[in-house]
């Protein structure tokens, strides 16, 4: 089955638009379970409802490039404000076509529009230095030390 916009899907082939008890679309999944918990990264994978425990769902999406990619959510950490408002956020994404590589993307939601999720972010280098370093606290790794230098981290 071909999806649209964003989807959860298991490696058992099992894809669905919200897990029940989840918070509905994506979007609304982001910014009500993954934004207002801190960024909590066990929320990013989901049991699959078919195979039960035998692999997780992730948030998966076309990636708009030259020749479109599909690409499934590793991690997502941000710069929340508190107030609700613009959260620019670092995504480290697979594309399903080359597992083994990590791709990162900067992009954002203001408030509870979906629209910057598909929008590069334009970013401080503070910022940038900020959401290296969340990186780094939420997921214990830290990213290429040439692209950490690069942004004098």
């Amino acid at each position: 089955m071909a999806m649209s916009g964003y989807w959860w899907e298991c490696s058992c082939g099992n894809q669905t638009k919200s897990v029940h008890g989840k918070g509905g679309q994506i979007p609304t999944f982001i910014r009500r379970s993954i934004i207002e918990s801190g960024f909590d990264q066990k929320l990013l994978v989901q049991p699959c409802p078919k195979c039960k425990v035998h692999a997780p769902m992730r948030i998966t999406y076309h990636f708009p490039r030259n020749v479109r990619e599909t690409v499934q959510v590793l991690h997502i950490v941000g710069l929340d404000g508190g107030d609700g408002g613009y959260v620019p956020m670092l995504w480290e994404t697979m594309p399903k076509s080359s597992p083994s590589k990590r791709w990162f993307h900067f992009n954002y939601m203001i408030k509870q529009s979906p629209w910057g999720l598909n929008k590069a972010a334009v970013l401080s280098l503070e910022d940038i230095r900020r959401l290296l370093e969340l990186y780094g606290t939420k997921t214990g790794r830290s990213l290429p030390f040439s692209f950490a230098r690069a942004v004098g981290k």
